[in-house]
């Protein structure tokens, strides 16, 4: 997992930031970083909503998707450190938020705009 200073995640942050300064549209970020919304409050970012990617949410966002099925069979055979199931889990998340949202932006980071 990556920290707030990771450079992918500083840029993922700074996308977030630009979206919503120059557009009419509400930005929410998803992350694994759990204080997120705090380092964007601390940088005087208010406009964003951060929603904190747990396993709790991650479960519900796949519930009643396509990836229902495929989502449980990963968590039962899930083993930890195993990166390539990682990036499928990724993608997954994109294409979750993308089923019940209507419109994702990828960046270096999850960018969701609503």
């Amino acid at each position: 997992m990556f920290a707030m200073t990771h450079p992918q995640v500083l840029c993922a942050m700074e996308a977030a930031v630009g979206a919503a300064k120059y557009s009419n549209t509400r930005v929410v970020v998803y992350s694994e970083i759990a204080d997120a919304a705090q380092y964007l409050a601390t940088h005087g970012v208010h406009d964003i909503t951060v929603r904190h990617l747990s396993a709790d949410f991650i479960a519900q966002l796949m519930h009643d998707t396509p990836l229902e099925a495929w989502y449980n069979e990963y968590i039962e055979h899930l083993v930890v450190g195993w990166h390539e199931r990682r990036l499928h889990l990724s993608n997954a998340v994109r294409l979750a938020i993308l089923y019940h949202k209507g419109m994702v932006v990828p960046s270096l980071g999850l960018l969701m705009i609503e």
